[in-house]
């Protein structure tokens, strides 16, 4: 081998080299220097950015892995400075760009929670979120938000259990990746609140507007089952709820019989059985009557339940029933 003295005056031919990848690359990557010299290879630099990746390597293969994830999404240099024993170099350059999906992350990633929540979703570092699809049990909930990459859940929308969650983050190059967590819903129910129809809700449903009286069977709608008062409609949304209404009323006319019936505005009918008689004396004690159990399903929906008493008779004749003050009854089930 001629000595580096001698090829110092004579050897003026740099390295020759070629270098890989180029092009879009993503993930883990080998960043590879191809390197022949007409003496010998003394070293190889790599370089990312115009900056140095890792110490010079001396001994073939020119070579080192490259964790793209470490870099932004966007354009990078990929290079190398070969160089031979007597200090003749060869430098190459390759333009790459990085293309990697977010690594995205949704918050919370478990838990026990009730009530309203916020799901919040990010990427790890080098990361730049254009969009946020949240989702729940594998449906979009809500449109895509922007930054800061958060929407509020009301959990007593969900039935109390295990429930999913998932954040499909878009980033500034329209790569797409996906987070998934698993939750338990656990929400105690609230007291219901009433509204619509002629009647209050406090913690008894009574007539706020005839506390003394009620409203005559003069003034009676027509019903399915035949004539009937309609003494209250509630609406609430269901949370494994059982109510029934009750009706504290006077009858007055022989052969009256009267039953509580309640629907859902669906179609649904409840009734009581059998039917209570009036006894014709309207001064005395009042009738206390019971609607059955009804369960409202468990949902985000609104439950509407109608209350009235159906009134039919044995016999001919007059008669009249007011209705003195009506409750809904609920329990948790």
């Amino acid at each position: 081998m001629i000595s580096p003295g001698v090829l110092s005056a004579t050897d003026h031919v740099p390295p020759v080299m070629t270098l890989s990848p180029t092009g879009n690359i993503s993930g883990n990557v080998n960043l590879i220097a191809s390197v022949s010299d007409n003496d010998k290879v003394a070293g190889v630099q790599l370089k990312i950015d115009g900056g140095n990746y890792n110490p010079e390597i001396t001994t073939p293969p020119y070579q080192a892995t490259v964790n793209t994830k470490a870099f932004s999404n966007g354009a990078h240099t990929f290079g190398a400075t070969a160089r031979d024993r007597v200090g003749n170099t060869k430098s190459i350059t390759n333009n790459v760009t990085i293309l990697n999906a977010p690594t995205m992350h949704i918050a919370p990633a478990s838990g026990t929670f009730s009530g309203v929540i916020t799901l919040s979703a990010s990427c790890d570092s080098n990361c730049v979120l254009s969009s946020v699809q949240f989702q729940v049990d594998g449906a979009n909930y809500g449109s895509p938000v922007g930054s800061p990459f958060q929407i509020s859940l009301d959990t007593m929308g969900l039935t109390n259990g295990n429930h999913s969650i998932a954040a499909i983050g878009t980033d500034t190059f329209g790569q797409t990746s996906s987070d998934t967590a698993f939750i338990t819903i656990s929400n105690v129910p609230a007291k219901p609140a009433n509204s619509g129809g002629p009647t209050g809700y406090t913690d008894e449903w009574v007539n706020p507007d005839e506390p003394d009286g009620g409203w005559d069977a003069t003034g009676h709608l027509g019903g399915p089952n035949g004539p009937f008062i309609q003494f209250g409609v509630w609406k609430a949304k269901g949370f494994n709820l059982q109510v029934r209404c009750e009706v504290n009323y006077y009858a007055e006319g022989k052969g009256v019989q009267t039953r509580i019936r309640a629907d859902d505005g669906l179609g649904n009918y409840w009734s009581s059985a059998p039917p209570n008689y009036g006894d014709g004396d309207q001064a005395g004690d009042p009738i206390i009557f019971y609607s059955p159990w009804i369960t409202l399903p468990y949902g985000s929906g609104t439950t509407q339940l109608r209350c009235a008493l159906d009134i039919s008779r044995s016999v001919g004749g007059s008669y009249s029933i007011t209705v003195h003050e009506s409750h809904l009854e609920y329990q948790w089930v």
